[in-house]
């Protein structure tokens, strides 16, 4: 059997108390590419194993993962990495500092056989409702966020995940029909978190959440899904593909295909124009976005520019939406297409 490995939004508590999200899939051989989300201490609102627990990204914003992952390197150097093959610095947990690794896929199979609280029993629930109706197993799914760890609240939101993308577009065709959409007000309010966080207008924020068919209620709970590539598709290894960052480039052109569009990072071909020349690439890592381009539609939006070298030699230009160099400035807008 193939090696599972560390998967996109696994969770890895470290041995200096930090839950850190795991991002993507490849990862160096000797750590793995993460953001800081929680910490063990004592001003935290939550329980882990009795310990209080406080967040260290309070909301989803480039601004306040600079400052989680500020904080986090700030208590132990050795998470901050120059990660050659990107070209760039970000987190990375050296393997020796994992002290438990969760995975949401294994976290769930608990919750389905022995549900322990009222919140657990509402996910089992419905996903055996998705599983049932999208013909897609459950060991398909998987859960993250506090669920995933083990510390929710009765009031927590449920981020479900299904592993591969033929099994998540099965399941996206029908979870608003198992879940609620949003009513106008929850809609609104969502218009405007997102609107706070990303330089977007809130009929951008209403075509992307029409389009992306991932967020609604379910039992009064807010309950979103996201799609992880599992170990089988991946197709390559850290440092085979190599980055180069150019430099911070508005742009305008044309989504030409969807490679991976539910991902992280989601990817597209396109064919944009850009102060560095012409991108014939998307990687959208900032997940708001993801599914939210189509091919054919019209784009403009600001963003990362990087060359990108092939293991072929082969080189092009992309366009990086999520990345820290931009400050939360980036962002892609789609100027036509259908709802």
């Amino acid at each position: 059997m193939e090696e599972r490995g560390f998967l996109d939004r696994d969770l890895l508590l470290t041995k200096d108390g930090f839950f850190f999200c795991v991002l993507g899939p490849i990862h160096p051989p000797d750590a793995v590419i993460a953001y800081p989300k929680y910490r063990i201490d004592g001003r935290g609102p939550w329980r882990f194993r009795g310990q209080p627990l406080a967040r260290v990204l309070p909301e989803y914003s480039m601004v306040a993962l600079v400052r989680a992952l500020e904080e986090a390197v700030s208590q132990n150097p050795r998470y901050w990495r120059h990660l050659e093959a990107w070209d760039i610095e970000f987190t990375a947990v050296p393997h020796d500092l994992i002290l438990q690794h969760f995975k949401p896929e294994e976290r769930l199979a608990t919750i389905l056989q022995q549900p322990q609280d009222p919140l657990e029993e509402t996910v089992a629930e419905l996903v055996m409702k998705l599983s049932e109706r999208s013909d897609t197993p459950p060991s398909k799914f998987g859960v993250t966020g506090s669920l995933l760890a083990g510390f929710h609240a009765h009031i927590s939101d449920i981020d479900l995940l299904v592993y591969g993308q033929h099994a998540f577009e099965r399941v996206r065709s029908i979870f608003l029909q198992v879940v609620a959409p949003l009513d106008p007000s929850q809609l609104q309010r969502f218009c405007q978190s997102v609107v706070r966080r990303h330089p977007l207008r809130p009929e951008d924020v209403v075509l992307l959440y029409r389009r992306r068919k991932t967020r609604g209620v379910y039992r009064g709970i807010r309950a979103t899904l996201h799609a992880v590539k599992p170990r089988s598709e991946v197709r390559e290894r850290y440092g085979e593909v190599r980055h180069h960052a150019l430099g911070l480039s508005s742009f305008t052109g044309e989504i030409t295909a969807e490679v991976e569009p539910w991902y992280t990072p989601a990817v597209y071909e396109a064919h944009l124009e850009t102060a560095y020349g012409t991108a014939e690439r998307v990687l959208l890592w900032e997940s708001l976005y993801a599914g939210y381009p189509r091919a054919g539609d019209r784009v403009k939006g600001f963003g990362k520019v990087e060359r990108i070298t092939l293991p072929s030699g082969e080189s092009l230009l992309a366009v990086v939406i999520g990345s820290r160099e931009a400050s939360g400035r980036d962002y892609i807008r789609v100027l036509s297409g259908e709802p």
